[in-house]
């Protein structure tokens, strides 16, 4: 018994030298396609089988046992159908090649080891994890072998099984587990080499910076664009050096005060900041900078990634600079017209012809449109800026409201559209800048009424929210298409754009809209329905709310 034990073990042994050889020639195969791939793979532990049979086979009782089976199942299992179908190929023509009167067996057994394998792999296919499926695998195999003696007649099989059974199923369990984890494990350091390639090459012809620092600021990987930015020619001139080895003393701090920041923030940020690009030249950064957290939950460095900006933002600020002059420009002019217009109307210089004031109506209220247009453009470049201002001050919504419906009752008259208010918060005073909520309620009514069909109407909806008010202004509109809504407060965007585009503007008004309600603390949202209109809803704090809560606060802190 013995002798066959150290004969299986020797076989074993063979098939630990067969998956050296195998895992080099993997790797010749990863670049070929993946019917070519896969044939190349079967032909591969095809051979194995072969030397399974070939070199310190084990003969007896007339059979040949050795442990061809675990590679022609491993070919299916881990390679697919196609791979397992060549395996066999070769390995059913070396059985019988090699002939004897077991040849038959032989074959049998290559076969069943087949169908085993592409059974395992069909059985354990994503639905169980890794471990398990290498036991059916390898159980599958012993099964097999098993299954083979009794492909000899009754009373060979028996004693054959006697004399062999312990070592031959326990050597083929314990093969099975071996060969069937080594070939899954080299398939997959190939699917991460190449992986790994990828990103590599990725990385490398990135036009834009790329690098990964230690929590200490010291370059531990970088992309060749990030030795352009900072002056070197070679990456590895990077690698364990920090910000202050190729930057001024003070933009070199400034980098490295952002760093500790997020370094104990442990969340990613975005910023714009000043750098020295190629050649000394100044310039902007648009900065990613995300911190890298290992397995223990501990930030191990900083992830970051710089693109060049300069040209944007001097293109930016040169948009700006014309959109500013234009409008002051425009505005001068409009508010002439509009003051002359408004003298016509008047009549003060003698009674107009019933034609002459329809003319005059329109005129007045295009005019309004066309400085609203103007003044979304400056309050855009304003917020751009930063320099949006309110002034806090205590106002009655109701009042407000009154106030911003007679406003646009020019363009009611056009449309035809009706505004009604439904109030259950009379008396409310609200926190805001008046003006400017002014000017959020008529971009609000204006953009209701301008979706709103011919003679409908929009309501303005104001309720009491324990400490908030809110202010609803429901149209009966077309509703905002789904794959508009997460553009809706984005500048310079419209639903519908281009040629189908119905309505009118500068796609600016929600977009400052938005800035401005957060800019007093309040908040905007929105519900739409497919053909049944939308509803905005703007939550601004009670003056008399924020009042106490401002005292609260200077108490504790007193």
């Amino acid at each position: 018994m013995m002798s066959l034990w150290q004969a299986l073990l020797a076989n074993l042994a063979l098939a630990a030298l067969v998956m050296l050889a195998l895992d080099y020639a993997l790797g010749l195969t990863t670049r070929w396609n993946a019917t070519l791939g896969s044939c190349a793979k079967g032909g591969l532990l095809g051979l194995g089988a072969i030397g399974m049979m070939v070199v310190l086979p084990t003969l007896v009782g007339g059979a040949l046992l050795d442990l061809r089976s675990i590679f022609v199942a491993a070919s299916s299992f881990v390679f697919g159908p196609l791979a397992g179908l060549v395996s066999t190929a070769i390995a059913v023509l070396a059985r019988l090649v090699l002939g004897g009167e077991t040849a038959n067996v032989g074959v049998g057994n290559i076969v069943m080891a087949a169908l085993a394998g592409m059974a395992a792999r069909r059985f354990s296919a994503g639905q169980i994890a890794p471990r398990w499926a290498l036991l059916i695998f390898a159980l599958a195999v012993t099964a097999t072998n098993l299954a083979t003696y009794f492909l000899l007649p009754l009373n060979m099989a028996v004693a054959l099984l006697e004399r062999t059974g312990p070592a031959y199923l326990s050597l083929s369990f314990l093969g099975a587990l071996f060969i069937g984890s080594s070939i899954r494990a080299m398939e997959g350091r190939r699917a991460l080499e190449t992986s790994n390639m990828i990103y590599r090459k990725m990385v490398e012809q990135l036009p834009d910076a790329l690098n990964f620092k230690d929590a200490k600021g010291r370059f531990v990987v970088a992309n060749p664009a990030t030795a352009r930015l900072v002056g070197v020619e070679e990456v590895s001139d990077l690698i364990g050096k920090t910000d202050f080895d190729f930057h001024p003393e003070d933009l070199a701090q400034r980098y490295r005060a952002d760093e500790v920041s997020l370094l104990g923030s442990r969340e990613a940020t975005r910023l714009e900041q000043p750098a020295l690009l190629e050649n000394g030249r100044p310039g902007w950064l648009a900065t990613l900078k995300a911190p890298l957290i290992d397995d223990q939950g501990r930030v191990a460095g900083l992830i970051t990634h710089n693109r060049d900006i300069t040209e944007e933002r001097a293109n930016a600020e040169v948009k700006n600079e014309f959109l500013s002059v234009v409008s002051h420009e425009l505005r001068t002019p409009l508010t002439s017209i509009k003051g002359s217009l408004g003298l016509l109307s008047s009549e003060r210089f003698g009674p107009i012809d019933p034609k002459a004031a329809n003319l005059l109506q329109i005129a007045q209220v295009n005019s309004d449109r066309l400085l609203r247009l103007v003044n979304d453009l400056l309050d855009m470049e304003t917020i751009d800026r930063g320099k949006l201002k309110v002034v806090i001050q205590p106002t009655r919504l109701e009042d407000a409201v009154r106030q911003a419906v007679a406003e646009v009752k020019g363009y009611l008259v056009e449309k035809g559209v009706t505004i009604t208010v439904e109030n259950t918060c009379k008396g409310a005073v609200v926190a805001v800048d008046p003006d400017r909520f002014q000017q959020v309620l008529g971009n609000l009514l204006s953009n209701a009424m301008k979706f709103s069909p011919a003679q409908s109407v929009v309501t303005i909806r104001l309720a009491d929210l324990d400490g908030t008010a809110r202010m609803s202004v429901v149209d009966h509109g077309p509703g905002i298409p789904k794959d508009f809504q997460s553009r809706l407060f984005k500048k310079f965007e419209q639903a519908a754009s281009g040629p189908k585009r119905k309505s009118g503007g500068t796609g600016l008004g929600l977009s400052i809209t938005k800035s401005i309600v957060e800019a007093m603390n309040g908040r905007i949202t929105f519900e739409t329905a497919d053909g049944q209109g939308t509803t905005f809803h703007v939550d601004l704090p009670l003056y008399d709310a924020l009042a106490a809560k401002r005292g609260r606060t200077q108490a504790t802190a007193a």
